[in-house]
């Protein structure tokens, strides 16, 4: 996972299609949504006291 937002865009154009086949699998999608799942926990908890807003 990339902290820089920019650079999680980039790193996205990069892979491109070729990581849609992954999603094929099962076990990748759960893996993936699992760790969706952690970033936006982690966004919402590092968000400022008061806020949990994107």
């Amino acid at each position: 996972m990339r902290a820089d937002p920019k650079a999680d865009v980039q790193w996205r154009k990069n892979v491109g299609a070729a990581s849609t086949d992954r999603f094929r699998d099962p076990a990748f999608k759960a893996r993936h949504a699992a760790a969706c799942k952690a970033a936006a926990l982690r966004r919402w908890q590092s968000a400022e006291p008061g806020g949990g807003k994107d």
